[in-house]
């Protein structure tokens, strides 16, 4: 079963304040925290953001309740520098992030990204395909 305990326009810092009394509600096995893009590329700095995500990580009270970190499922280039390097540098800060604190971490910035992937995974304009996230999906679902 899947609870979605946050939405799209949440940012790291909101829903670490609130996913300890959602993951008691809910009573999840695992926890799949993703970082929105609209934070990271009109927000804070990646360190901010990687200080939400530790702070969300800490607050999962259930031990039962896995935690895993995903990064930024999007095209890995957007037509500018600055954007793309930005991306990048979340991501290399979620995978960083996800072994110092010795969570797994799904990269779904490379599945969509893998060539053999990226025609059904991106649409024309670089988003995420409903297939991207069926792929990111099964790739997470193999793991367990």
């Amino acid at each position: 079963m899947s609870s979605r305990f946050a939405t799209s326009r949440a940012t790291t810092s909101s829903v670490a304040r609130s996913v300890r009394s959602a993951v008691q509600r809910h009573k999840p096995e695992v926890v799949r925290v993703c970082v929105g893009l609209a934070e990271t590329l009109k927000g804070p700095r990646a360190s901010v953001v990687r200080l939400g995500l530790e702070a969300t990580v800490a607050r999962i009270p259930d031990a039962r309740a896995i935690p895993v970190l995903f990064t930024a499922p999007i095209t890995d280039d957007l037509g500018n520098k600055a954007v793309n390097d930005r991306i990048a540098g979340l991501n290399c800060d979620i995978r960083s992030t996800a072994w110092m604190l010795q969570v797994p971490v799904v990269d779904a910035f490379g599945i969509v990204n893998d060539g053999k992937n990226a025609a059904d995974a991106l649409d024309a304009r670089g988003r995420v395909t409903e297939r991207g996230y069926e792929l990111v999906n099964e790739r997470f679902a193999a793991c367990y």
